[in-house]
């Protein structure tokens, strides 16, 4: 069966609209991007990160259980620690700031996290993210950048899961 553009275009337009997350800050800009927390009255824990490479951007996957946090992702002409507010030494040119509402990384009610204090991935534009802090509620990580480029934050659901792409 051969398809025709139009049936094409309107398969990938399906695709898509199946696949846009559940809530998204907007798309690509350096603009600073946040969402607050939909469910202030439950703690969600942040249990792993995750990166990888998609051709176009890079992207962090921060996985969350028990529900879905706040968060806040801007530029910063440094890296500092949450509460001490100690400069910290992160690879990159230009630095994302990544802040989690309502949230830790404990092992909550016996279940296990696997949230490390350095991620090297060396990737095109991220080259490395360390985590700042967690003081009251915030979790917080710096993301070190090789260009200041656009970037995007998204709020996926099933399972809960906060995404932010980079763009090369």
């Amino acid at each position: 069966m051969r398809r025709t553009p139009l049936l094409s275009a309107i398969t990938i337009g399906t695709v898509l609209a199946l696949a846009l997350p559940a809530t998204a800050s907007g798309g690509f800009s350096t603009h600073p991007k946040s969402q607050p927390d939909p469910h202030p009255n439950h703690q969600t824990q942040l249990w792993r990160v995750r990166v990888g490479n998609d051709g176009g951007f890079d992207r962090i996957v921060f996985d969350e259980r028990f529900s879905k946090s706040g968060y806040d992702v801007h530029y910063v002409k440094h890296v500092v620690s949450d509460a001490s507010g100690k400069r910290i030494h992160v690879k990159g040119k230009y630095f994302l700031s990544v802040a989690f509402t309502n949230t830790g990384t404990d092992g909550a009610a016996g279940t296990p996290t696997d949230v490390h204090k350095k991620y090297t991935p060396l990737l095109p534009e991220i080259r490395q993210i360390k985590k700042t802090g967690e003081f009251e509620g915030v979790v917080s990580f710096g993301i070190g950048l090789k260009h200041r480029r656009d970037f995007r934050v998204e709020n996926l659901t099933h399972p809960h899961r906060v995404v932010i792409d980079v763009k090369h």
